[in-house]
């Protein structure tokens, strides 16, 4: 039995709830982009998605402090057939400040380094997780069978690259709507590299890992990410899109 005990976060879980009642207008814009053949979901229910600060485990012997986690629903309380989104705030701002953060400053360009926030990191976070149902999921039937199947060896890190890709998608529609700041949203892209610093520690062997070197290399061809003369990389807020 997994069990975390927190406290709620009244002021991100107001903001998870705007971003999650964005989803079935992001599929229906998926749907137009990727044509007829593509079966659109409905998105008639969404899981709960629970932000709180964690100030305990049930079990003490976990090594690895994770940042999000899939908790099932215990009925009469929730539907049991689905599962409830948790994300712990508090790890997620703590991996940036002493993790990722030290890691990106040799790499990241000095002043967009400075504009690190751990905001920007939970903002990334929440619509990463959010997205993760967003257009073809691993489940989706294809010609070739299921999106995992035809994917292949390659279909988990192209499923969390996506999820980087479509959270800041939402985030810059959020943005739009009025949900959250420029300046909010320019934090989260940036907190992307510090997430990307981490993830090529992991290497080819994880697929965090390979999905940041996807991503890097995507965002390099785009003109998004680009090297300075010092040698280090930036962030490009003048490219559209």
């Amino acid at each position: 039995l997994e069990q975390i005990i927190g406290v709620k976060d009244e002021k991100y879980e107001k903001l998870t709830d705007g971003l999650r009642n964005m989803i079935p207008a992001a599929e229906d814009r998926l749907a137009q982009l990727l044509g007829s053949d593509y079966s659109k979901r409905d998105f008639k229910f969404l899981p709960t998605v629970i932000c709180i600060n964690s100030v305990g485990f049930a079990d003490n012997r976990c090594e690895y402090v994770g940042i999000a986690m899939n908790l099932p629903n215990v009925t009469p309380y929730g539907r049991g057939d689905l599962t409830k989104k948790v994300i712990l705030l508090n790890n997620v701002a703590a991996r940036e400040k002493y993790v990722s953060r030290p890691m990106a400053e040799p790499l990241m360009d000095p002043e967009q380094f400075r504009q690190l926030s751990s905001e920007g990191m939970l903002l990334a976070t929440i619509s990463h997780e959010i997205v993760h149902g967003l257009g073809p999921t691993l489940g989706y039937d294809t010609p070739h069978g299921k999106m995992s199947d035809a994917l292949k060896e390659y279909s988990s890190l192209l499923e969390e690259a996506k999820a980087d890709l479509y959270g800041i998608t939402l985030l810059k529609a959020a943005q739009q709507q009025g949900k959250i700041s420029i300046s909010q949203l320019q934090e989260a892209v940036l907190s992307l590299f510090t997430h990307y610093s981490r993830g090529l520690s992991y290497g080819e062997d994880d697929v965090h890992g390979e999905g940041v070197m996807v991503e890097i290399t995507a965002l390099t061809k785009a003109g998004v990410l680009v090297e300075t003369s010092e040698g280090r990389y930036k962030f490009d807020f003048t490219r559209p899109n």
